[in-house]
């Protein structure tokens, strides 16, 4: 979506919108957390991921029912991430095993799925209501 600004391209936003779109469908639990790989394991990380692409691309969505439901998506991903963030143990690698598909191997990208999540909360002030 950044590639957006400077080299505007309609092309970009929906790519976006559908990578979102995607996401939310295939990987979002009930509880609003995010999996890795589909409905694995609930990762803080992709939870907050998640969450930046739809306030990347939130002003750019035309009003209907993909803005309505990408919005709403996100701010459930949004309050699983308020939620984890907040009782988060870095022992635990910021993910709430389900069915142990995913893997915490190698660590290092662990501590971008951190760096995911905590940008996630960030970006997700920014989020439209509606």
């Amino acid at each position: 979506m950044r590639l957006h600004h400077y080299r505007p391209d309609p092309r970009y936003v929906d790519r976006c919108v559908k990578a979102a779109q995607w996401t939310f469908r295939e990987c979002q639990f009930p509880d609003g957390a995010v999996g890795m790989c589909g409905r694995d394991d609930k990762w803080l990380g992709f939870t907050g991921a998640a969450v930046s692409m739809v306030a990347m691309v939130a002003s750019h969505l035309k009003d209907g029912d993909d803005r309505a439901a990408l919005i709403r998506d996100a701010h459930r991903a949004k309050a699983y991430l308020d939620a984890g963030l907040e009782q988060a143990d870095v022992k635990t690698h910021g993910v709430e095993w389900v069915t142990r598909k995913s893997s915490a191997d190698p660590l290092v990208n662990v501590g971008m799925a951190w760096t995911y999540g905590l940008l996630g909360w960030d970006n997700g002030r920014t989020l439209p209501l509606k």
